[in-house]
């Protein structure tokens, strides 16, 4: 099974067009980061820890056994330290922009933290509108960007869980500490620079550069992405002997 791991502030909707194409020949898996999309809100700030225990209690609860990962931004983070608590469970890693900030852009954020609880008013939803406007892609529709908009209002006050987390999480430390095969994507969106810096503690990684997709990359290219996953999971499997 693959599971998918969204970014946040968003929801498992970034893969509908991506579950559908890989999904003909896997079993693939998107769930609701808790707080985003349709799972319940947790009763205290999660760190990436707990976002990790939550996707461990989840495949649990499905009687996964071994899995393999895509991360998307946030869903990195958390598949990395999923993958460090529980090396036994994930097979393979492919994650598509890596949160990898350094300490100007930690900074940067505390000072300006985004997105912030802010009244779910006439102002707030322009706002966000022209938010999720302006990181718009190349190939990317106004529907698309209302999908990613609506997704963001539904986690309200406390939307800015998710980011947060990351920024408080040492995600090159944590990759340094983990050896499973690892798959990464770099997308021409705002962490093209970040993902680059994961060459200096897994050098060994397959690195793919996609310049040319911006956002919204799974709904724009879910073919795409979905062939580089097969390459990434089949490439690494074990031999069992089993026909394909």
């Amino acid at each position: 099974p693959v599971v998918a791991l969204h970014q946040s502030p968003n929801s498992s909707q970034v893969f509908v067009e991506f579950l559908a194409v890989l999904g003909a020949d896997r079993r693939v898996i998107a769930p609701d980061t808790p707080g985003f999309g349709g799972s319940d809100r947790p009763l205290r700030q999660p760190t990436i820890a707990d976002y990790a225990g939550f996707m461990e209690g989840f495949a649990q609860a499905l009687e996964l056994q071994t899995v393999d990962v895509v991360g998307y931004h946030t869903g990195g983070a958390i598949a990395i330290e999923w993958a460090r608590r529980h090396p036994e469970r994930i097979a393979h890693l492919m994650l598509v922009g890596v949160p990898a900030f350094n300490t100007e852009e930690i900074n940067r954020f505390s000072e300006s933290p985004w997105p912030t609880p802010a009244p779910l008013d006439a102002d707030m939803l322009i706002h966000a509108w022209n938010g999720s406007k302006s990181w718009q892609g190349p190939g990317q529709d106004d529907r698309s960007i209302e999908r990613t908009f609506l997704a963001k209002i539904n986690a309200g006050q406390t939307a800015w869980w998710g980011p947060d987390a990351v920024f408080h999480y040492p995600l090159l430390k944590r990759l340094a500490e983990i050896h499973h095969p690892l798959t990464v994507v770099r997308a021409g969106d705002d962490l093209w620079e970040a993902t680059e810096r994961v060459r200096t503690v897994r050098p060994d990684a397959r690195f793919i550069d996609l310049p040319e997709y911006k956002f919204a990359l799974f709904e724009i290219a879910p073919a795409r992405l979905a062939g580089l996953a097969r390459d990434a999971f089949d490439a690494n499997a074990p031999e069992t002997g089993d026909p394909p």
